[in-house]
């Protein structure tokens, strides 16, 4: 039995030493604006472009609707959205960052700074393991082949999210960042 509880703690120790993580609390967009968030505060950063239905392409989504600054938008979930048990406080979150005039960085676990300028090769300095096999992509709509490589969320207590960053690179340049989880 004490072998046992020996190769757990091994292979706990190896997968987490191989993990790569970046904490979904520290992250922050144009150095202030929280990944989630009520939309009183958000007007308080950002100034809205648009709030419009979820369309159909999307109808996986769970969201009430998409809130847009620039190209980037937000997941709108109004209280009592039927994708949560017991949502009690409406809020908006973060699903996909395209850099332009409004959006123009994110700060990862509280000092490595994104930006449109940031190359596949930073990106995978700082996430070895996870960038290590890069995938080639193509976005509904868009023409572009994208290079991307993903990273797992964790919270502060260390507690892993079911939830990526997605970062996609075309031309050697960050392009959008997607923050990924199943529906």
């Amino acid at each position: 039995m004490r072998n046992f509880y020996l190769l757990l703690l091994f292979l706990n120790i190896s997968f987490y030493t191989k993990a790569q993580f970046t904490n979904i609390e520290l992250l922050q967009i144009n150095d202030s604006i929280p990944i989630s968030m009520g939309m009183n505060k958000i007007k308080l950063y950002a100034d809205i472009d648009s709030i419009v239905s979820v369309p159909s392409i999307m109808d996986a989504s769970t969201a009430d609707s998409l809130i847009y600054i620039g190209e980037s938008y937000l997941a709108y979930y109004e209280e009592g959205n039927e994708g949560f048990d017991n949502l009690e406080e409406s809020f908006c979150e973060f699903e996909v960052i395209v850099f332009d005039d409004k959006i123009k960085s994110i700060t990862l676990d509280g000092k490595n700074k994104i930006t449109s300028q940031t190359t596949f090769e930073q990106i995978q300095r700082l996430f070895p393991s996870s960038c290590k096999d890069p995938s080639e992509i193509s976005i509904y709509g868009d023409d572009t082949k994208y290079t991307t490589c993903s990273v797992v969320l964790i919270t502060s207590k260390g507690i892993q999210l079911d939830m990526q960053l997605i970062f996609y690179f075309a031309n050697n340049k960050l392009k959008r960042v997607d923050f990924w989880h199943p529906i």
